[in-house]
């Protein structure tokens, strides 16, 4: 047999819903206005500190480190700093994007094209987030040894 899976007549309308899908008037829907915190400066954001108080077992996974970054070596991420990029990412228990990109993967790193004074976006969520961002920035920081 199969199950019905419909909600019971009247627990699904909008009345149930009471709207709560939509943002709360006056409120921003993003962090867009926020001030820029500067290059290399690494900033932590928490969905679950919004949707509920700090202590829950969900927060860690929850953390969101972002940082920016200038590149500064004057070839930009070519092969070999993706290569050193993208084996110490995968050291990390941690998931890091770089403009959307994996920075675990050369491949992924070099189609960025990332040319040098270019300004990248990095992102890291896990358990080793921030170290990994933190890794991420002082190495596009230093130049690998090309600035």
């Amino acid at each position: 047999q199969v199950a019905d899976l419909a909600a019971p007549p009247g627990a699904g309308g909008t009345a149930a819903r009471g709207g709560a899908d939509e943002a709360p008037p006056g409120r921003p829907a993003d962090a867009a206005g926020a001030p820029d915190p500067g290059p290399g400066a690494v900033v932590t954001e928490s969905a679950a500190e919004e949707a509920a108080p700090s202590g829950g077992a969900g927060d860690a996974a929850a953390d969101v480190v972002r940082a920016s970054v200038t590149v500064r070596n004057p070839l930009g991420l070519h092969a070999r700093p993706a290569a050193v990029l993208a084996r110490s990412m995968a050291g990390f228990d941690a998931r890091v994007l770089v403009e959307g990109a994996n920075a675990a993967s050369v491949i992924a790193l070099m189609k960025l094209g990332a040319t040098g004074g270019q300004r990248l976006e990095v992102q890291g969520t896990g358990p080793q987030a921030r170290e990994a961002v933190d890794a991420f920035v002082t190495m596009v920081e230093s130049g690998f040894g090309e600035a």
